[in-house]
């Protein structure tokens, strides 16, 4: 404490001397504690060196972890590559396969539809002699259905329009 400090609270403060001189550690001890509490410029200096440091090994730590990274993506590619190819052999033979089974059913269609169709011209040469007296039946029943229609016609003409 400063005899100035001390002067100046007994003489113009009119304070007793014991009491002025305790008023005066009062004040250093405040001073004191507020100069503790505030930054210095080395404090700011310290400060920007340890963060600095950090930056420094977060920069480290980041460029190892991109490293990182980088090697799994690759990796990572790779197998997805593989996967890919490992499909596509996959696909092609199950579409084979399908392709393979499909002519097969189709071959057997093929051979059915033929053997019915063989079939079918068999029977119709065998009845085609019954088929064709049928269908001339059926021709000369029209034929003369047509006819008496058209007497029919000229009748009523006849005797009702003279």
């Amino acid at each position: 404490m400063y005899v100035a400090t001390l002067d100046i609270l007994t003489e113009k403060g009119g304070f007793d001397p014991r009491a002025a001189r305790a008023i005066g550690e009062a004040i250093d001890l405040e001073i004191a504690r507020s100069r503790a509490a505030s930054a210095t410029k080395e404090d700011v200096t310290e400060c920007r060196h340890a963060v600095g440091e950090e930056i420094g090994a977060l920069r480290s730590e980041m460029g190892a972890l991109r490293a990182e990274l980088k090697s799994d993506i690759s990796a990572l590619r790779t197998e997805l590559k593989e996967d890919m190819s490992a499909l596509r052999t996959e696909l092609k033979e199950d579409m084979s396969a399908l392709r393979s089974e499909l002519k097969e059913d189709m071959n057997a269609l093929r051979t059915e539809l033929k053997d019915d169709m063989s079939a079918l011209r068999t029977e119709l040469k065998v009845d085609g002699q019954s088929i064709k007296a049928d269908v001339v039946r059926w021709i000369f029943v029209a034929i003369m259905g047509q006819f008496a229609m058209l007497l029919g016609v000229l009748y009523f003409v006849i005797k009702f329009l003279k």
